[in-house]
């Protein structure tokens, strides 16, 4: 049996049967905008589903990670998943939510959101990737054409996107 820490190790990994992995990832285009990247993959390593969200409002870059990671999950819930894994590439914000840290600026209040949302979930976890690990979020939120709004995909994808996919799945 191969030691899983070797596919760690590697880069993205498949979730254990019977959950799904959302990788998310957020950025801030100066002069242009905020956008976020989700992706859904299941144990096969295959996508379900993606969206980019992109807006002409500029927020400071953690805070966008932390609405990315509330974007997943509220996507999530709307498609009745019970069990998963949240992947962000800003550890802080990670580090954050498994601590349950609190406090009064705006990004508290997202968390307060994420957490509460967790509770319509039987099983979630929160995982800091490298952002090399974190390729095809980083893909939907940085590489796709900037078009404010909402795009989503489910079962056929960008191209670009299905590349970055594919790639992962060679390491897993």
């Amino acid at each position: 049996m191969a030691d899983p820490r070797a596919c760690v190790a590697a880069g993205w990994a498949r979730p254990e049967r019977g959950k799904v992995k959302i990788n998310v990832d957020a950025g801030v285009k100066e002069g242009v905008g905020t956008s976020w990247g989700i992706v859904c993959r299941g144990a096969d390593g295959m996508m379900l589903w993606g969206a980019t969200i992109q807006a002409r409002a500029l927020y400071h870059p953690t805070l966008v990670e932390a609405v990315a990671i509330l974007s997943g999950l509220q996507e999530a819930a709307s498609r009745g998943i019970r069990r998963l894994i949240v992947e962000e590439d800003c550890e802080v914000v990670i580090e954050d939510l498994k601590k349950r840290r609190t406090g009064r600026n705006d990004i508290f209040l997202v968390y307060y959101d994420i957490l509460k949302l967790c509770r319509r979930f039987d099983d979630v976890s929160f995982s800091f990737v490298r952002r090399s690990w974190n390729k095809v979020a980083h893909g939907y939120a940085h590489v796709l054409s900037w078009e404010e709004g909402r795009r989503s995909w489910e079962g056929v994808f960008p191209p670009s996107i299905t590349a970055l996919a594919d790639a992962d799945l060679i390491n897993t």
